[in-house]
């Protein structure tokens, strides 16, 4: 183990060593960068074997990841950066509200609140009636017949019978940027719900069609997974589902990083572990924008960032 982290200690101080490089060498830019990368990347493929063989302690780990982020965004490209600290969303960049509610609040997140239905309401078809005796069925009919049903039986049916549902608006806000096809989408966010749904929206063309929805299930679980979509002519097709369910409607930050590589390959991370992984190439040209889409419940969001995927690590 300590063989390991020596390593990682003399990997980290080389990584300081070449974006101090790339900092001060102007001229050759370009060249360090690619070199950074690669760098990067095999650091990235040593952390995570690492990790898988249980050779370094997990809070180091985590440290070296985070230093490895904070590094990658100074040396890709980037498309797209909103923190909501400036108290405005709209401009700079700016959102679109199409429909429902967003706001900044006090704690300076894009915060969005839509009621829902945790489920169905049941219809009460049991009845004073029913737990009777056929003598005394009867009997109650010939008494309705002659005297009537009284009043108060009756409003207390109709009021078991009756179904309300509040009716529910989702919100939804948008934002135009351009979007190349392989990408890295990071956004942090908050839950505090314990029903409903959001989606994070890739869209396409002049008119912003969707093109792909990544759904994120409060309180998530084997029959309400996190969900990949594809849509086309208005025709939604689930790519693939979640198989991990971590509990992030806490009230407490948490990230999504939804990455697109060159090949199609799709990876879906919460808090920088993978819970989806599939294959997708059906849309190919740029995107147009990004959107927020709350079906249901309580959410707040600190930031979105999209980057430019860095090369798939093996």
């Amino acid at each position: 183990m300590k063989t390991i982290q020596k390593f990682m200690m003399i990997s980290t101080i080389i990584l300081l060593g070449g974006i101090s490089i790339c900092l001060f060498s102007s001229a050759a830019e370009s060249q360090e960068n690619t070199a950074l990368k690669s760098m990067i990347t095999e650091l990235e493929t040593k952390i995570k074997d690492a990790d898988k063989r249980m050779v370094a302690h997990p809070t180091f780990l985590e440290e070296l990841r985070e230093l490895i982020e904070k590094y990658k965004a100074s040396i890709r490209k980037l498309y797209f950066k909103d923190s909501f600290m400036d108290k405005n969303f709209s401009k700079a960049p700016k959102w679109t509200v199409t429909s429902g509610t967003f706001f900044v609040n006090d704690a300076l997140r894009l915060s969005t609140s839509v009621y829902v239905e945790p489920s169905e309401p049941q219809k009460e078809t049991s009845t004073q009636q029913g737990t009777k005796s056929v003598e005394e069925q009867a009997i109650g009919l010939v008494l309705d017949n002659l005297f009537g049903t009284p009043k108060k039986e009756a409003d207390t049916q109709d009021t078991q019978t009756q179904e309300t549902k509040k009716e529910t608006t989702p919100a939804s806000i948008l934002s135009k940027t351009d979007i190349p096809p392989d990408f890295e989408i990071n956004v942090e966010f908050l839950s505090n719900s314990q029903w409903g749904d959001f989606e994070i929206i890739l869209l396409g063309k002049k008119t912003f069609i969707p093109r792909y929805r990544l759904s994120y299930k409060a309180v998530s679980s084997g029959d309400r997974p996190m969900e990949l979509i594809r849509e086309s002519k208005k025709r939604k097709f689930v790519i693939e589902a979640a198989t991990k369910y971590p509990a992030t409607d806490d009230g407490k930050l948490h990230k999504i990083s939804w990455i697109r590589y060159q090949n199609g390959a799709m990876t879906i991370l919460m808090d920088n572990k993978v819970i989806l992984e599939t294959y997708e190439v059906y849309f190919r040209d740029n995107f147009t924008g990004i959107s927020i889409l709350n079906n249901g419940g309580s959410y707040e969001f600190a930031s979105v960032e999209i980057f430019k995927a860095l090369p798939q690590t093996q």
